[in-house]
């Protein structure tokens, strides 16, 4: 693998085939493994073009737990085959290679390829090192710092941390810089490397303090020889030197940020494959370009280049013939939606828009309206094997979508109405056909898919909000439409849009959309951006009446307590919410209920909250509010069974930690709400009664000791209440402590 690495460097005169031989490299030289990696390639292209539903992503990481989350051995060869270094990538590698305690600051912006250059750097040091190294990335953690011990213990590793991004109630500490200066001494002892992902402004505002020379600048990445690596890497038979090296298509490469130029691969690859018979004539665009040599071929570029232009003009006039019609149109538009969906299935989708959009009721079953082969002739689609319809232009179905939406500005929203409605396959069963469980999972990817990519690609996120909203109702859907949305939140083509989306969602009023965004916050989402999510659900929590989404934000504080970072903040958090009226009570409570009854992995007797460390500590005011909505639940809420679990393991707790047997009483005792109301169980009977049920649940040998703590704390519990009764008669204890 070394050395084909090194045949790469070897060989800058022939980029062509100083690629090919590096994918030969990567696969030992087998057709099979060159197929493979060839289709990860495609998937990750697809996948930083925001072809979510459309093709299976490239799984980045082979492991994800709270330390760090390493990346997967299919995913780095991809990155090898098409990453095109910079001109300072091989002296930053060097240097950052040979360094002690490695450090590496990348310093640009979103979009810009900084994540899967250093992905090449950890890349390239797992091959060079014959994959004894472990790479991955470490989550930035719930805090605003990095502290030291938050770096993973194990030995020769090397990670990628990204800095979030600055945004409201959330910034990085102006301190990092003083952070990596002493993170340095213990990636030494360890043998380990870290490359730290930020923005210029970030960085300007956080490196004071931070070590000498560890923000080498890279270099811009040519976008023609970057695009030649994504086409060998992908389709080894093309004649890459001969569209790189036409004036047209170098003109649309020119100056292009890494997203674009992927953009233009895909039309290359796309035109590359097409049929003769469907590229556009040489004479009806002769008088935009002359050309020489093989007309095919420049047929082939004539249709990158409309394809890039989103085929306006093409679409406008096939739009304007005369006897164009209201249903050939939507005819169109569906089949550019549901992409790869049967055409029974278009065409009964079809009469439903054209339903939504015009009124009209059109009858399929009988032989009034067009039939499917004319339709299909009339928007120039053919089926493919499996009797989906495709179009033979490249990037045609998002130009019609793009078309339509500019063109019909008050057709937007009836449309998207009917795009959540379209998975429920209305008309197909008419066709004889069925849709399975399956099928509609798959369309419900594709149309989720399609709602992420234009809420990111176009900064629109309405399609995505119609889905939400719609597919609320039915498990499938909804959990398909959340599996999307994850994917999204940790894919950094689409990561910064979508998180905007959900902190628009958890400040919002929709219940829908609230539990979209905890239940996204629970998953990698929460993981790899925690301090991210815990001020999402601090929001989210604001307007938790709804039952659903106190339920999300138990699941999402279990997934965020994983992380000892974000410990004190989460708890922070829901102790607030705790002291709360209303729903937000309602759900501090049931999220105190999950800490409270977390247990120490090493101890089952001890609660998670009762750990002392230097990271987090508990104090006793927050114990105290959330003990104290625990014990103050609704009757018949179902919340009593967590209530009584949690009071068993902290008595338990007293009986095996001596030490920590006087806090767990105070804090037990000072929870109870005197403040009685009328017809209502008090807190301190609910209290006394789960006491009693714990004595009573062991037989009598073992029962004395845990009579006698049951006596200590009811005795404090009394104490307590007598103290405050005397208060109110305006009697005071006496010399000796006894109350006179």
């Amino acid at each position: 693998m070394d050395e084909g690495l090194e045949q790469e460097q070897d060989l800058p005169a022939d980029a062509s085939e100083a690629v090919q031989a590096a994918m030969r490299a990567l696969t030992t030289g087998a057709p099979e493994g060159q197929k493979e990696l060839a289709t990860l390639i495609a998937n990750l292209r697809q996948q930083a073009l925001l072809n979510f539903g459309e093709m299976n992503l490239i799984k980045i990481y082979s492991e994800l737990d709270p330390e760090h989350a390493e990346l997967s051995d299919g995913y780095l060869n991809a990155v090898r085959a098409v990453f095109q270094p910079p001109k300072g990538f091989d002296d930053a590698y060097t240097a950052w290679k040979a360094a002690r305690g490695a450090l590496l600051v990348l310093n640009s912006g979103q979009g810009t390829g900084r994540t899967v250059a250093a992905h090449a750097l950890l890349a390239r040091l797992r091959a060079e090192g014959g994959g004894t190294v472990r790479v991955g990335s470490i989550p930035f953690g719930g805090s605003q710092n990095f502290p030291i011990r938050r770096l993973p213990r194990a030995d020769n590793w090397a990670y990628v941390l990204e800095l979030p991004p600055d945004e409201e109630e959330f910034q990085v500490s102006s301190t990092f810089g003083d952070t990596l200066a002493r993170l340095q001494y213990a990636l030494e002892k360890r043998n380990c490397r870290l490359i730290v992902l930020t923005s210029p402004e970030q960085w300007a505002r956080i490196n004071l303090g931070a070590p000498q020379g560890i923000c080498p600048s890279l270099g811009e990445v040519d976008p023609v020889e970057m695009a030649r690596r994504w086409l060998l890497a992908e389709a080894a038979d093309i004649a890459a030197d001969e569209w790189l090296e036409d004036p047209r298509i170098r003109g649309l490469l020119r100056d292009q940020e890494p997203a674009e130029v992927l953009r233009i691969v895909s039309l290359v690859l796309a035109a590359n494959r097409e049929e003769t018979s469907s590229l556009p004539s040489l004479e009806e665009h002769a008088a935009r370009q002359e050309t020489v040599g093989d007309p095919i071929f420049h047929r082939r570029v004539q249709s990158v280049l409309l394809a890039h232009r989103n085929w306006r003009e093409e679409l406008l006039k096939w739009h304007c013939e005369p006897e164009r019609t209201s249903f050939q149109r939507n005819f169109m538009l569906v089949a550019a939606v549901l992409r790869k969906a049967s055409v029974a299935h278009v065409y009964a989708a079809t009469a439903s828009l054209c339903k939504k959009l015009d009124g009209e009721v059109i009858r399929l079953s009988g032989q009034q309206a067009p039939g499917v082969i004319q339709m299909m002739d009339a928007i120039n689609a053919q089926p493919s094997g499996d009797g989906a319809l495709t179009f033979s232009k490249p990037a045609w179905d998002d130009a019609v979508v793009e078309y339509f939406w500019e063109d019909r500005p008050l057709a937007r929203k009836p449309f998207l109405d009917w795009l959540a409605s379209a998975p429920e396959g209305d008309g197909v069963k008419e066709a004889l056909e069925t849709l399975s469980a399956a099928d509609r999972k798959v369309m419900a990817e594709r149309i989720s898919g399609f709602a992420v990519q234009w809420a990111v690609r176009q900064q629109r996120p309405d399609p995505l909000r119609t889905i939400v909203l719609a597919w609320r109702r039915d498990d499938q859907l909804w959990q398909t439409a959340l599996r999307v949305l994850n994917e999204a939140a940790v894919q950094p083509a689409s990561a910064g849009y979508i998180h905007a989306i959900l902190l628009r969602w958890a400040r919002g009023t929709d219940s829908a959309l609230r539990m979209a965004a905890v239940q996204v916050c629970a998953g990698d989402f929460g993981r790899l951006y925690t301090g991210k999510a815990l001020r999402r659900l601090k929001h989210a929590a604001a307007g938790a009446g709804d039952d659903g989404v106190k339920e999300a934000l138990r699941s999402a504080v279990t997934t965020l307590w994983a992380d000892q970072s974000a410990r004190s903040t989460l708890l922070g958090y829901v102790t607030e919410w705790c002291r709360e009226p209303g729903g937000k009570a309602d759900a501090g409570r049931r999220c105190f209920a999950v800490l409270a009854n977390e247990y120490t992995a090493a101890d089952s007797n001890l609660p998670a909250l009762l750990v002392d460390s230097s990271e987090f500590r508990a104090a006793p005011e927050q114990l105290t509010a959330g003990w104290r909505a625990l014990l103050g639940f609704d009757e018949g809420s179902g919340d009593g069974e967590e209530a009584r679990a949690a009071v068993e393991l902290w008595l338990a707790a007293a009986l095996a930690h001596p030490d920590k047997r006087t806090d767990i009483l105070n804090v037990l005792q000072s929870a109870i709400d005197h403040n009685e109301q009328a017809g209502r169980t008090s807190t301190r009977e609910r209290l006394r009664a789960f006491a009693l049920q714990w004595v009573l649940d062991v037989p009598d040998p073992a029962r004395r000791e845990r009579d006698e703590l049951y006596t200590e704390l009811s005795k404090l519990i009394d104490r307590t209440l007598l103290l405050r009764l005397n208060r109110t008669m305006g009697r005071s204890p006496d010399r000796s402590g006894n109350l006179a």
